[in-house]
């Protein structure tokens, strides 16, 4: 996932690595409020809430990966795995990812997405599964 926002956006390898530690994995305050404000640019309408579509369009057009947005089984995998983190006081958010959720999001993204690229390396037929001969 480095590698890919680092050819789109032509950052250093460095830089990309120092992003991403930010984003996903300090819970320093100054980092929590870059991730606040990524929320809210994945969150539209404003409500606290993302849904799956929310988070798809995020992925798309906030990080602007499109490899990532092709991935849907990575997207949808993360999504499950954020949403079902914590317990939610409201009566909808079980359903969606609030914003304590929303790290986890990331961190799950970024593993299913190399999941779903290594997978799709050794899946020569293109057929979503893997043949004794591919493997």
């Amino acid at each position: 996932m480095i590698s890919l926002i680092t050819r789109r956006k032509g950052l250093s390898a460095r830089r990309c690595d120092n992003l991403f530690y930010i984003l996903f994995f300090t819970q320093i305050v100054a980092d929590k409020e870059l991730r606040k404000q990524l929320f809210s640019q994945f969150d539209p309408n404003g409500n606290g809430f993302l849904s799956l579509a929310e988070v798809d369009k995020g992925v798309r057009d906030v990080l602007g990966l499109d490899d990532i947005f092709d991935a849907k089984p990575a997207i949808m995998r993360a999504f499950q795995i954020a949403k079902n983190v914590t317990k939610s006081k409201s009566s909808v958010g079980d359903d969606y990812i609030e914003f304590k959720e929303f790290r986890y999001f990331l961190l799950s993204l970024r593993q299913y997405f190399e999941y779903y690229e290594a997978f799709s390396r050794i899946d020569a037929g293109d057929d979503k599964r893997i043949e004794l001969e591919e493997f």
